[in-house]
């Protein structure tokens, strides 16, 4: 991947391969509004020259985004700016975070998205590398590259017994 920087803060790095249409956002530490606003934003206006993105979003250093910033993703983004994105989105890959509770509003979050667009195909990986093969379509063909968060082992241990 060629991947060009975008924008950079202390809390978020927004990076764009203008040839695959892959968008690959690293959040940091708690991100704030400022951050959010301006890398989505970035995002929506680089959208409207593609016709499908593909998005990495690596929450691994992330701990999560301060509640103006959950505000801004919701009313900003995802209701208004982020509705042509989404709909032209294919593919979404999360790096998990080191935190629960980031998950958990990551899991929030994508349940939003899918109401805008439900044909978006989703999945979390532990490492960077498996979530850029699989986004790429070069994925090693294995039972599972995409990792399972830890609720839903959780039920798949249920399931079984």
């Amino acid at each position: 991947m060629k991947m060009r920087l975008i924008h950079e803060a202390e809390d978020g790095i927004f990076e764009l391969d203008e040839e695959k249409h892959i968008f690959s956002i690293t959040w940091k530490d708690t991100v704030s509004e400022a951050t959010v606003s301006r890398i989505l934003g970035l995002a929506a206006k680089a959208v409207s020259a593609m016709e499908v993105v593909h998005w990495i979003l690596d929450r691994r250093e992330q701990d999560g985004f301060t509640p103006e910033a959950r505000v801004w993703i919701k009313t900003r983004f995802l209701e208004n700016m982020g509705i042509e994105a989404m709909q032209k989105t294919d593919r979404m890959a999360g790096i998990n975070s080191l935190h629960e509770i980031t998950e958990i509003t990551s899991d929030i979050l994508m349940e939003s998205i899918k109401k805008i667009n439900p044909d978006i195909v989703y999945h979390k990986f532990e490492s960077p590398i498996l979530a850029q093969e699989w986004v790429t379509g070069n994925e090693k063909k294995t039972n599972s590259t995409a990792s399972t968060s830890k609720r839903d082992r959780i039920k798949n241990i249920f399931k079984r017994n």
